[in-house]
C-alpha cells in the first residue's frame, strides 16, 4: 500500500508532467498550511500558474476535511487547486456520482480532481480540470520559488547529495 508521502510524490510528478509546470515541491508549508504538492509555472505576465494538490488517502479523511472547510485555505495563495484522491475515497460510487457528492458536501466546482494510481510509476488520471481562481501575484510567486529552492537544497543535503 502506498504511503501518503508516496501519493504526494505521484501528485507532484503529475504536476511536473504538465506542459506549463516548471518547478514542483511536495509536503511544503504554504499559506498557513501544508501543501501536499505544489507546482509553479514560469512568470508570464497573464498566464502564471500556482497549482496546489491536496492528497487524500481515505474517504473518512476527505469527508472530515470537507466538513471543516479545511481545503478552502489553499485557494488564497493559488491560481488552481486540485484534490488528488485514491480509489478508496470513491467508495462504491462511480466518478460521476462521486463528483456530484463532492459538490453537495461543499467542494467548489472550480477545483480539479485527480484519481491517484495504486502503484508507483504511473501518473494520476485527471477526472476534472481545475479552473483559474485569480491571477498570480508576482511577489507570492517569487517567495514561493525561493521556498521551494530552499526545500530542495535541504533535502539534498539531508540525503547526502552534496
Amino acid at each position: 500500500m502506498l504511503t501518503h508521502r508516496d501519493l504526494c510524490k505521484i501528485a507532484a510528478n503529475w504536476l511536473l508532467a504538465q506542459s506549463w509546470c516548471k518547478l514542483v515541491a511536495w509536503e511544503i508549508t504554504y499559506n498557513r498550511g501544508f501543501a501536499d504538492a505544489i507546482g509553479v509555472s514560469k512568470c508570464i505576465r497573464n498566464n502564471t500558474k500556482i497549482a496546489v494538490c491536496e492528497v487524500k488517502r481515505t474517504r473518512a479523511d476527505l469527508l472530515a476535511d470537507l466538513r471543516k472547510l479545511k481545503l478552502l485555505k489553499y485557494e488564497r495563495g493559488s491560481t488552481h487547486c486540485y484534490l488528488a484522491i485514491t480509489r478508496e475515497c470513491l467508495g462504491n460510487n462511480s466518478p460521476k456520482e462521486f463528483l456530484a457528492d463532492l459538490g453537495e458536501r461543499g467542494l467548489p466546482r472550480h477545483w480539479g480532481i485527480l484519481l491517484l494510481p495504486s502503484t508507483i510509476g504511473r501518473l494520476p488520471t485527471c477526472v476534472r480540470r481545475a479552473r483559474r481562481l485569480r491571477p498570480a501575484n508576482a511577489t507570492r510567486l517569487r517567495l514561493l520559488t525561493e521556498k521551494i529552492a530552499v526545500q530542495h537544497m535541504y533535502r539534498n543535503i539531508k540525503n547526502g547529495a552534496y
